[in-house]
């Protein structure tokens, strides 16, 4: 056995590597990914859930081609599933997230086998669902909790993905974004958006439960220069209505003319590859004494793909090719580091420096800037070189007025971006209130240092927004004022526009009088500016506890630079619970005429709703930032390379040896306390292990009664249910419980301080005692991070152990004195902890093992829902195939109804198939997967019933199966699934028409 690492973190480092040496494209792993197959099914029979999970990782890094999309969505669907099927406890949303974060990591560190081995460690460790591991790897990848019901707000109004300027594709962007906890998204292109991209990106975000808008940025004329506006195409509800909508003739002309305005952008962008060629990458080399290579421009855009090529993938891909002769650069000055005197060193240091520091914006500011005006992060703000297409050359309400023709909805966005409040009030107002939002703040202008309006633009929201005219005429006079002083450089034509809105200020503020003038909040993240941060912003307010008093901690000191706050509110709906049985609704109805305690007749759901942004100080917002910083610099350095391992942390010592320190470290105490104060030699030298005993019987107890106890199915072994790492962390605490409650409070504190002792008093001793062990209780659950509701029925079941406590002494006295054995008293009091902690365990084990039996009946619902839902939904499609016969009959012929699907080219009867042995391990293996299935069956109707029954006989098939299952149905590895099946087929079959006939 080795002291750090256990045998699975190797075997699962193994399957990674295993995995990134094929293609997963074609991989013989592909069945892994099938959109139907549950991951508490038939597939546990054939691969790990850690194969399974970084499988579906690997595709969805390791891919960004169109071909792709399809891949990438399975491999979505499939890793949602993987995840929250495997979690355990009270944290399953925050667990499933951290999962994916370390697999992703581990993925892509694959060459460090120290830090894979760490990372696979983290993985199982994270898998266990323990309350406090997860929080610490929550911390570690500076991720805030999230809270469980999933009701937060968590938003971000601008990123980019792989498809216009960013580095992710839809896919690994919405996962990207679930991780971080983002429910709600707007994704922004330029000039146009395609089909494919779009149907991949929602089809994503369903997958992912987050809402999804879609924005395309426009660049149109505006006096001399270009301003920004966003047409967000919103009020869709679902991908399919979405894709109708761009496909319909008037907007394929549109985007049409937008598709233009990015191939003439993109001849900007080849014209700056020639100049650099030409011009720029001399002035490299005479900086930093390197050779710097041409840019090819097939491979320019070869790098780009799919996206929209700008100035900030050429930033980004003369940064890519300069890297290996940075390296080959700070190779050769280390030789000469050595050998330099005091000022050759000083030199070598400032260069190795300004290498360091070089990064995408610098080269954009230093060699893109120069030949051709855009921003510093890569946007194009200039057309002085050549004609700009017809769409560029458009005003502002020209452009608001197409938009018009096309939609009804009011979804433009004005982007301040390189305007002054002079113009932005002008735009506004020549637009007729058309312009709805306005990107109020931007992440990356505050990173980047050219967010200098956002006070302006939020005061001027405010005036027209609140109908103040005074106001709004301070802010007109004021922008007047700025022009004015600037002399002849001012511009008239914004200048006279601002007199006449000053002039017609009632018309103006009337624009906005029905319809507010947003704000829009974003990162800008595109994944590839190092300085930006990166997605997401959260409301503080709408976070569990723990996770608000941390970030308001680090708001009130000013951490983060957004100078507004969100107004929420939080929306309570109450469902008056109500069941099949007649006696619960009447007493559900009893219950809720009851004061104080009416609550617990209603189904209770909540949920976060935000109403409006307004402006504070920093350090009173309550937007958080989620995104952190990239580190900055690419840390070359001229120190020798040191070859020094570092140490180890306990947390990566193997399992087994860890829970058995664990062990001994709370029988430690234990044993010291019953041998030192104990003169009955039973007790003290057997007095710890009876105590462990105990406790070891509980949690046993528990496992099982919550696995199913003695009527789980007969293939599900009582072992499979019992967690050794719960048990370890349970003795350890139960250990050092024992000198509390037997020397500190029995003996010390009752019988010592107060005289009370068996004799005495009873009944005040076993409940000192039940409370100092239930407080004590309370105590570490709490330390564990275990959720307050669990802590508080620890405490409380203490107490109720009491009375338990009291009659077990009253019947060992009892059975004593008919043994005739003398001082019953006194050897009571002597046993009196040990009588206390059994009848507080004997408690725990039946509440905690119903916590456990709630727990597993919950998660085998989430199987059978998924499930039965594709089964119904198969069965409708059978209907619209066959609508001339009955679907339920052929189902019950099911050799024909094989091979007549097959003869169609469907791969319907593949999926009932897959459905019916899913099923059929849930029933056989999964805990409390009976319960769960009767629990459905009751809510099905008759018709329903016959259909699930019908779907289950596909079966009875067993050559057409067991030829499927040999020919991959399931991957190549089906010698378990088709044993199963053929063991247990007909056996099942039986099972499940006695239960749809009793139902």
């Amino acid at each position: 056995m080795k002291m750090f690492f256990d045998n699975q973190d190797y075997k699962l480092l193994g399957i990674v590597r295993d995995i990134l040496n094929r293609d997963v494209a074609v991989g013989e792993d592909r069945y892994l990914l099938a959109p139907h197959l549950s991951p508490h099914g038939i597939r546990e029979l054939v691969g790990s859930r850690g194969l399974r999970i970084a499988y579906s990782v690997a595709h969805l890094l390791s891919s960004l081609e169109t071909e792709g999309v399809s891949r990438r969505l399975s491999a979505l669907r499939s890793l949602r599933d993987e995840v929250l099927a495997m979690p355990k406890g009270a944290l399953r949303m925050n667990t499933a997230r951290v999962l994916i974060q370390i697999m992703k990591k581990l993925v892509r560190s694959v060459d460090d086998e120290d830090l894979c081995l760490e990372l696979a460690h983290n993985f199982h460790e994270a898998a266990t669902g323990k309350p406090r591991i997860v929080r610490e790897f929550l911390d570690s990848y500076y991720l805030l909790e999230m809270p469980e019901e999933w009701n937060h707000i968590a938003f971000d109004h601008r990123v980019h993905d792989a498809n216009s300027k960013g580095r992710k594709s839809p896919t690994h962007l919405i996962m990207d974004a679930w991780i971080k906890g983002i429910r709600s998204l707007t994704v922004v292109y330029y000039n146009h958006v395609g089909v494919v991209e779009s149907r991949e990106l929602y089809e994503a975000a369903r997958i992912m439960d987050i809402e999804v808008k879609v924005g395309i940025e426009y660049q149109i004329r505006w006096q001399n220069r270009t301003a920004a506006l966003i047409w967000t195409l919103d009020g869709f509800d679902n991908g399919r209505d979405f894709e109708r909508f761009i496909q319909s003739k008037v907007v394929v002309k549109f985007l049409s003319e937008g598709l233009e305005v990015s191939r003439w952008l993109q001849k900007q962008v080849v014209r700056c590859v020639n100049n650099f060629n030409k011009q720029q990458r001399v002035v490299i080399e005479e900086d930093f004494g390197v050779t710097c290579p041409e840019i090819c421009e097939a491979e320019f855009l070869a790098f780009v793909g799919t996206g929209q090529p700008s100035f900030l993938h050429l930033g980004r891909y003369i940064l890519e090719m300069l890297m290996p002769v940075f390296k080959e650069r700070v190779s050769g000055l280390k030789a000469r580091y050595e050998l330099a005197d005091e000022g050759g060193r000083t030199d070598i240091k400032a260069l190795v420096e300004s290498i360091n520091k070089f990064d995408i914006e610098t080269v954009i500011g230093r060699f893109i800037c120069s030949d051709v005006a855009c921003s510093i992060d890569g946007r194009f703000i200039g057309c002085e070189t050549s004609d700009p297409p017809e769409l560029m050359n458009l005003s502002p309400e020209q452009f608001v007025a197409r938009i018009r023709t096309i939609a009804s909805q009011k979804r433009i966005t004005l982007v301040p971006d390189g305007l002054t409040i002079a113009d932005i009030i002008c735009i506004l107002y020549k637009c007729g209130g058309m312009v709805r939002y306005i990107e109020e703040l931007n992440l990356k202008r505050f990173s980047l240092g050219t967010a200098k309006i956002a006070e302006d633009v939020h005061a001027l929201r405010q005036a027209l927004n609140d109908r103040n005219l005074l106001e709004l005429k301070n802010i007109i006079s004021r922008a007047i004022r700025g022009l004015e002083n600037m002399g002849a450089v001012a511009d008239q034509e914004v200048l006279e526009c601002l007199h006449n809105v000053l002039s017609h200020m009632g018309t103006f503020s009337a624009m906005y009088g029905g319809t507010r003038l947003q704000a829009r909040i974003g990162s800008g993240s595109s994944g590839i500016i190092a300085s930006a941060r990166g997605m997401g912003l959260v409301v503080a307010d709408t976070l569990p506890d723990n996770a608000a008093k941390k970030v308001f901690t680090s708001l009130e000191k000013g951490e983060c630079p957004i100078p507004a706050k969100a107004e929420v509110c939080l929306d309570v709906v109450l469902t008056p619970k109500s069941s099949d049985s007649r006696l619960y609704n009447r007493s559900m109805r009893f219950l809720r005429t009851l004061p104080l305690i009416n609550r617990f007749g209603y189904e209770k759901s909540e949920d976060w709703r935000l109403t409006r942004f307004t402006a504070c100080s920093r350090n009173k917002t309550n937007i958080a930032m989620l995104g952190g910083l990239s580190d900055v610099g690419h840390k070359f350095t001229l120190d020798s390379e040191s070859g020094s391992k570092k140490s180890r942390s306990f947390r990566y010592m193997n399992s087994s040896l860890k829970n058995g320190l664990k062990i001994l470290c709370g029988f430690i105490p234990a044993f010291l306390t019953f041998a030192l104060t104990k003169e009955w030699w039973l007790l003290r030298y057997f007095g710890a292990f009876i105590w462990f005993g105990i406790t070891g019987w509980r949690n046993i107890t528990q496992a099982v009664l919550g696995g199913g106890g003695f009527i789980r199915s007969p293939l599900s072994r009582w072992n499979d249910h019992v967690s050794w790492s719960r048990i370890s962390d349970s003795l350890l605490f139960t250990g050092f419980s024992v000198p509390l409650l037997d020397y500190f409070v029995k003996s010390l504190l009752l019988d010592q301080g107060f005289g009370v002792n068996t004799h005495t008093n009873p009944v005040l001793l076993y409940a000192v005692m039940g409370l100092a062990n239930g407080l004590y209780i309370f105590s570490h659950n709490m330390f564990r991070g275990l959720p307050r509701s669990a802590a508080f029925w620890n405490l409380l079941r203490s107490i109720i152990s009491v009375p338990l406590a009291v009659v077990l002494s009253d019947g060992i006295g009892l059975v004593m004195g008919i043994a005739g054995v003398v001082a019953v008293d006194m050897v009571l009091q002597t046993w009196a902890a040990v009588i206390s902690k059994l009848a507080s365990d004997m408690v725990a084990g039946i509440i905690e093992g119903m916590a456990d039996r709630h727990d597993n009946i919950r998660m085998r619902l989430w199987d059978y829902q998924r499930t039965i839902k594709s089964v119904f939904d198969c069965y409708t499609q059978l209907e619209m195939m066959f609508p001339e016969r009955n679907g339920r009959d052929m189902l019950y012929e099911p050799v024909e109804f094989i091979s007549e699907m097959k003869s169609t080219g469907s791969d319907l009867e593949k999926i009932f198939i897959i459905n019916a042995l899913d099923l059929m391990r849930f029933w056989m293996f999964q805990p409390r997967a009976r319960t769960a299935l009767r629990v459905r069956l009751k809510k099905m109707t008759n018709e329903e019933k016959s259909i699930f029954l019908a779907s289950q006989n596909v079966l009875l098939a067993d050559k057409e199966i067991s030829r499927l299952l040999v020919d991959g149905l399931i991957g190549k590895n089906f010698g378990r699934p088709l044993a199963f099946y053929l063991d247990h087929g007909k056996s099942y079959l039986e099972a499940m028409k006695k239960e749809v006939s009793t139902a």
